[in-house]
């Protein structure tokens, strides 16, 4: 009798257990917001609006933004980069607000232009796969347009 329920609580324990590190697994470490520039007078930039943001939610998008990313490739600097950038990305740990990465964004109909960090230094990049900038290009539009919502 001791033994099945010893038998038993360890199933149990075990069911439980794997419940928990399957549900822990499924949630990010970290969080991806998408700020909007601010316009002040004379068509500068005041800032970054990261007010209306809420983090990405949606697994495919972070996993979509994430190796876009990661597939960059240095490019040339662009006129589209003297305008004020279309969105920043906000990369960082999921309980904290302190950006681990921070990415410009600059775009338009044809082009996608990326800074990668806020060094002087760091150079422009863009998308190497055509299926992931497409991709990225959609979310931000979605996110910008619907301010973050």
């Amino acid at each position: 009798m001791v033994r099945k329920v010893t038998i038993a609580v360890l199933i149990v324990a075990l069911i439980i257990s794997n419940v928990f590190f399957i549900r822990k697994a499924q949630q990010s470490d970290y969080r991806i917001q998408i700020g909007i520039s601010v316009n002040a007078a004379g068509n500068e930039l005041s800032g970054i609006d990261f007010t209306k943001a809420e983090p990405l939610k949606n697994p495919d998008e972070i996993s979509t933004i994430l190796f876009a990313l990661m597939n960059t490739q240095d490019a040339e600097k662009s006129e589209l980069t003297d305008e004020i950038p279309n969105a920043v990305i906000f990369v960082g740990k999921e309980k904290s607000n302190v950006a681990q990465m921070t990415v410009t964004v600059w775009m338009n109909e044809s082009t996608l232009v990326l800074k990668i960090g806020d060094d002087v230094n760091s150079g422009y990049k863009e998308i190497g796969n055509e299926s992931y900038s497409a991709d990225f290009q959609r979310i931000l539009q979605e996110h910008i347009s619907g301010s973050g919502n």
